[in-house]
């Protein structure tokens, strides 16, 4: 299986990856959209880099954002993804990930979460590399983590594919990006590698081509590049190509019958050959079929996809710079915070960030063997910690490190930290301490105060019309100051009652298995959808269209 490892996601990240909010049409777009052709194939486009070979256990990073953060970031910004400075090396975000081991494979939703708060580096700032061989390295030098802030996105999305409608969905995504937009997007998955796809029948739409008619048995992440409506494969042999027999046998037409229609996806594994080897040059087609089919019976992970809403611009207005030495990475937690208490010894709101979180092994800073890697020089964007500051109000900013350390193995000190504000120019405030030991399992903290005059988002609309029941709503919010386009999203507000009685023993059936579907007898609303049957899994968790408990990458540390 060359270096594919079946190794899973933690428990906490298998929570999150289910409930990523959803990629849906809005109510405008489903009335007024482009009309889908048969088929689109957006690897063709300039934003689409090409077919690349991974490294290690870093299928979740290639796919999400070696192929597709790659993609829509030069998509938004109209660059040529054939040019290094608008490319991504999906290494910076796995080496923080893989705990110092490249046969070690990290959830993309970790990566995804460095994105969103830390950005990535192009691949002339990450030393015109996309890897660094051993896969250990972290960057130094505050001008480069600087330089990562500004690629930023929104966060990640699902699409639920196990449907016909949320089929429509992710194909309009491909086609437009659900917006009439001239050129559409990508999408990533989790599911289990083919290594030798089967042949699109002669006499067929793009014969000769690889074709995937069920996935296989190895953990892998994968990209959707387009889609065709006429490729087919006769599952049962009968001479015909259908989706509107029933060739299981159990009674229904539905997806499962379907042997007409493929979605395209590129790939970035092939057991260590050549990328020319694996299926059409690192392409092959998916069946639509196996989309309402479970990762263990051939199908992708939680019949989802996942689609990422990257920032076109993005310009910190707070930051960090930290040069520090420190010899045993995994035992420390970097941390920032601020309180307007200038007597304060410790800050009021604290933010922690997705990296320098007890990643990275029993290695040095840098990940490397010399002395000098000992030291790294690294940024954080501190713009969230202004939430808590008004304009013009002086506050103390902290630097807060914990050490998790009880044996005595890390030493190291910071040497110095400082505060940049980019509000009006660049100017920046050092903290008078410096070369500070690290508390021994404990807590070390630097502080220096400033103030910063920034523009806050305040919104300007008072009221809004009151909405009619089952009818189309819509209304005009307006806001001023901080940077355009705002993101608006909804709130909402679920009324929480603690009650104390005796607990009643509960006879019923025990599940057997991992997890058992029950029919509720009612309908009950929850976060915009009602549901009449609910899942419980043998764990005592309570859960709505989550029938597989199965999760890829599922690990406890």
């Amino acid at each position: 299986q060359g270096t594919i490892q079946d190794i899973h996601l933690s428990k906490k990240d298998s929570i999150r990856l289910v409930n990523l909010p959803e990629m849906k049409m809005s109510f405008d777009y489903s009335q007024n959209h482009n009309p889908l052709p048969l088929s689109v194939d957006n690897s063709t486009q300039p934003y689409f880099r090409g077919i690349f070979w991974q490294s290690g256990c870093s299928c979740g990073q290639a796919s999400s954002e070696g192929y597709v953060y790659t993609y829509e970031i030069n998509r938004k910004r109209n660059l040529d993804a054939s040019l290094d400075e608008n490319r991504y090396p999906y290494s910076f975000t796995y080496n923080f990930l893989n705990i110092g081991n490249t046969v070690c494979g990290a959830s993309f939703l970790e990566s995804q979460d460095i994105i969103r708060e830390a950005g990535i580096p192009d691949l002339p700032t990450n030393g015109g590399v996309m890897t660094d061989g051993p896969m250990t390295k972290w960057l130094t030098g505050y001008d480069k983590y600087y330089a990562a802030m500004q690629n930023r996105s929104n966060g990640v999305y699902a699409i639920h594919v196990g449907t016909p409608e949320g089929l429509n969905v992710l194909k309009h995504w491909l086609n437009d990006h659900l917006e009439n937009s001239s050129v559409g997007g990508l999408a990533f998955f989790y599911a289990n590698h083919v290594h030798d796809p089967e042949i699109i029948p002669t006499g067929t739409p793009e014969e000769g081509k690889h074709i995937i008619t069920a996935f296989s048995n190895t953990s892998h992440a994968m990209t959707i590049v387009g889609y065709n409506d006429e490729v087919r494969y006769d599952y049962n042999n009968d001479g015909q190509y259908t989706n509107d027999i029933d060739i299981t046998g159990d009674g229904i037409v539905d997806m499962r019958d379907w042997e007409i229609g493929a979605f395209k996806i590129a790939n970035s594994y092939n057991g260590g050959e050549s990328p020319l080897v694996w299926a059409d040059q690192g392409f092959s087609y998916v069946m639509y079929r196996i989309l309402p089919y479970h990762n263990s019976q051939g199908g992708i992970w939680d019949k989802t996809v996942y689609v990422t809403d990257v920032k076109e611009t993005y310009n910190p207005l707070l930051t960090a710079k930290i040069n520090l030495t420190y010899d045993s990475r995994n035992k420390i937690k970097v941390m920032a915070g601020v309180s307007t208490d200038l007597s304060a010894t410790f800050p009021d709101h604290i933010k922690e960030f997705p990296m320098f979180r007890f990643h990275g092994s029993d290695l040095y800073m840098q990940g490397g063997s010399d002395v000098s890697d000992k030291t790294i020089e690294f940024g954080l964007d501190l713009s969230e910690l202004l939430n808590y500051v008004d304009s013009n109000q002086a506050a103390k900013y902290f630097l807060y490190i914990k050490e998790d350390d009880p044996n005595n193995v890390g030493t190291g000190q910071v040497n110095s930290f400082s505060i940049i504000d980019y509000t009006n120019g660049s100017n920046e405030y050092a903290s008078s301490q410096t070369n500070v030991p690290i508390v021994d399992n404990g807590n070390t903290l630097l502080s220096v105060e400033t103030t910063v005059n920034y523009s806050d988002v305040r919104i300007t609309t008072d009221t809004v019309p009151k909405a009619e029941l089952n009818n189309p709503y819509s209304a005009q919010i307006e806001a001023n100051g901080g940077t355009q386009p705002y993101k608006w999203f909804p709130f909402y507000n679920y009324k929480i009652t603690t009650t104390a009685h005796t607990f009643v023993p509960i006879t019923g059936t025990n599940v057997s298995g991992s997890y058992a579907n029950v029919n509720l007898g009612f309908e009950f609303p929850f976060y915009g959808k009602k549901y009449n049957v609910g899942t419980v899994s043998q764990y005592g968790a309570l859960m709505f269209e989550n029938e597989d408990m199965n999760v890829p990458y599922d690990k406890d540390y």
